[in-house]
């Protein structure tokens, strides 16, 4: 099929639709697979004539799928400038919506949010600001659902190791702590994929062994032995594989860093003391606990970690377990 990007026919995207497809976006997933997925959802319901299927966008090269999405999506937008030309690599990193708005609109914002201070800021530079936004996550889809898209062009990746975890808890903070050790996971192409589960780590193992010659490291919780043993009896020369022996990550992550994170987090509602947090269970079930004993809502994994993100600072947040972690991918 060959057609000028500038002359197919489509259906607009509402701007409900716009906000879907670039929350998809920032999700913590492998960003050249999940960057296909949301062009391929966009081409595939938008597209009129010619109607693109699956099949035929299968057969596209991504220059092309570039240059229909681009279309699509930057039609009759209100505003001139580009995406956020960062998004590919911040995300790598750790999707930081703040730091993404400041790029964006090129001014400086605290750390937590702070509704009267960013209103004004948005005020200043006759920015709408809608009142249903409650966190910088909300604002960012919010903001970037009037700007134009530019696409990260996922042929120019330069993936030099992949990492497979099981949660998002590592992908989040695994590249924070590499950074503070010195070691930048974007500038050495190192790739962290949450697969979501011990059992999934397999089977995306299994895939990417078949599909990439890439070195793969493979991390997984002290409760794998058997997926462990499945990965070994298949692992390629140039792959490794690292269990967390005590526990899961979380079990790993210093004392103190967890207590600097809760009490700065929730300093208004309660504190915690350092033997509360002693380890008599797995720390995900102690915190678990102390959310509900202490007030602090409900736990959830993913929403501490980015928390404990922006609490590790220096070398001795990192903590010599971890520190053994980040050698192992350094070196795989």
């Amino acid at each position: 099929m060959i057609v000028e990007a500038e002359k197919i026919k489509f259906k607009q995207i509402s701007d409900e639709e716009r906000a879907i497809y670039l929350k998809r976006m920032l999700r913590f997933k492998y960003p050249p697979d999940k960057y296909r997925r949301v062009y391929e959802q966009i081409l595939t319901v938008h597209s009129i004539e010619p109607k693109i299927s699956k099949k035929v966008f299968n057969s596209l090269c991504f220059d092309q799928i570039k240059a229909f999405v681009s279309e699509i999506w930057n039609y009759n937008q209100p505003h001139s400038g580009a995406f956020a030309q960062s998004l590919y690599e911040d995300e790598i990193r750790c999707f930081d919506s703040r730091k993404m708005i400041e790029e964006l609109l090129g001014i400086e914002l605290d750390d937590k949010w702070n509704q009267e201070k960013v209103y004004k800021l948005l005020t200043d530079l006759e920015c709408d600001f809608p009142l249903w936004v409650q966190n910088y996550d909300e604002l960012y889809v919010s903001l970037q659902s009037d700007y134009p898209l530019v696409l990260p062009d996922i042929k120019q990746n330069k993936i030099q190791k992949v990492i497979l975890v099981e949660g998002a808890t590592e992908e989040i903070l695994l590249p924070k702590f590499a950074s503070v050790l010195g070691f930048d996971f974007v500038e050495n192409g190192i790739f962290v994929i949450a697969s979501g589960g011990k059992n999934q780590v397999v089977k995306d193992y299994l895939f990417n062994r078949e599909n990439l010659k890439l070195p793969i490291g493979v991390i997984l919780d002290s409760d794998a032995t058997e997926q462990l043993d499945d990965i070994s009896c298949v692992l390629r020369p140039q792959d490794g594989t690292f269990l967390v022996e005590d526990g899961e990550f979380e079990d790993i992550l210093p004392l103190d860093l967890i207590l600097k994170t809760l009490n700065f987090e929730f300093k208004n509602i309660n504190s915690v003391q350092k033997d509360e947090l002693a380890p008599a269970m797995p720390m995900s079930q102690k915190l678990y606990e102390l959310y509900k004993l202490k007030g602090f809502g409900e736990f959830k994994k993913v929403e501490f970690a980015k928390a404990v993100f922006e609490y590790v600072k220096t070398k001795d947040d990192v903590g010599a377990k971890i520190q053994n972690l980040i050698d192992f991918i350094r070196q795989v």
